[in-house]
């Protein structure tokens, strides 16, 4: 990439890229031209239907576990015999948990081309969605970056209900349900890979790889339960074209997120000015919350960045270069590609 005069390119897109989701409270979301388009790209296209209000109706409505399932993830390592199975499988039986996977079984009907459009924003999420942390919100300020993402710990549960159920229906003798609820627990998380940002996406693609150990855990388990038709219908279900992974495309809701950055810290057209960048980059490290003295400090080392702070333009071709780059990575067939071994222009950026 070009050296552009020496300065730096924005210091917040490097913040964006290198920090992870925060995860704040409720706030009024402050809508702008970034939110519109993040909102685009999570809603339904074309043929598509929106299912969040099957799904989240039914999660909303489901029962507390057992003490035993303290952790979500203690869903992974269940098994008929252990202490507190009777509970596990009673909690997993019962109505209001079997509406979800009711649901789940819907949402997941490949003919019905169903999407996960939860908005970003929970201004018309029902009461209902809200009192179970079935939304998304934004602080105050609006900041794409600081999304509480709070529903995803109601899919957590989602998740583990689903891998109590298959082991409870193999348990019970019902092998072709449960091949059928690990089916869907797997199209699930791919559902959820499709949504926007890369935050998401890295909680369904754990979802998914989770997903296929438990059900690997279970076949060894139960050996003796399935039958060589069961092993062939499973590898069926699970074939790459069946699943579509060649079709996930790289999350661009990020660029969405880091274009507001830009957009709050610097000028359109502009060169950066000290008290905007400081007064952004101030927000975003919690520099509020410091003492008088501690937050002029900051301020003050913000606004000598800005002096050799590269200007608008650079700034934006340096977010169009950066994700570029990846979406280009991204769709190599080859993972032996030379392109692969090259710095990304993320790498090359100056983020002093």
């Amino acid at each position: 990439m070009m050296q552009r005069a020496r300065r730096t390119p924005f210091l917040c897109l490097a913040s964006l890229i290198a920090i992870p989701v925060v995860l704040l409270a409720s706030g009024t979301a402050m809508g702008d031209e970034w939110l519109d388009r993040l909102n685009e790209q999570a809603a339904p296209a074309p043929g598509e239907q929106n299912g969040t209000k099957v799904l989240f109706d039914a999660v909303a409505g489901m029962d507390e576990p057992p003490d035993v399932l303290d952790s979500f993830e203690v869903a992974r390592e269940v098994i008929p015999g252990m202490s507190g199975w009777a509970e596990l499988a009673a909690w997993a039986g019962a109505p209001a948990q079997q509406k979800v996977i009711e649901a789940v079984a819907t949402l997941t009907e490949r003919k019905d081309r169903y999407i996960l459009g939860l908005p970003y924003s929970d201004t018309e999420a029902p009461s209902e969605w809200k009192d179970g942390g079935l939304f998304i919100t934004l602080p105050e300020d609006g900041l794409l970056v600081s999304a509480g993402m709070a529903y995803l710990a109601r899919m957590d549960g989602v998740f583990a209900l689903h891998w109590v159920e298959m082991v409870r229906l193999v348990d019970a003798g019902e092998v072709p349900g449960a091949i059928d609820v690990m089916e869907r627990t797997v199209r699930l998380a791919r559902i959820m890979m499709e949504r926007p940002t890369s935050h998401e996406v890295s909680f369904a693609t754990d979802k998914m790889i989770k997903s296929f150990e438990k059900i690997l855990d279970t076949c060894r388990s139960f050996t003796g339960e399935f039958s060589a038709s069961d092993f062939a219908d499973l590898n069926r279900r699970f074939e790459e074209r069946r699943l579509l992974l060649d079709r996930q495309e790289l999350p661009m809701g990020d660029k969405q997120m880091a274009g507001q950055l830009v957009a709050r810290g610097i000028e359109e057209r502009r060169s950066a000015d000290g008290v905007r960048l400081a007064k952004l980059m101030s927000g975003l490290s919690g520099d509020a919350n410091q003492r008088p003295l501690e937050r002029f400090s900051r301020a003050a080392h913000w606004k000598a960045i800005a002096e050799q702070h590269a200007d608008w333009f650079d700034v934006t071709d340096e977010l169009d270069d950066l994700f570029g780059d990846w979406k280009a990575r991204w769709a190599l067939p080859d993972l032996k590609d030379p392109m692969l071994k090259r710095l990304t222009d993320y790498e090359k950026m100056d983020k002093r």
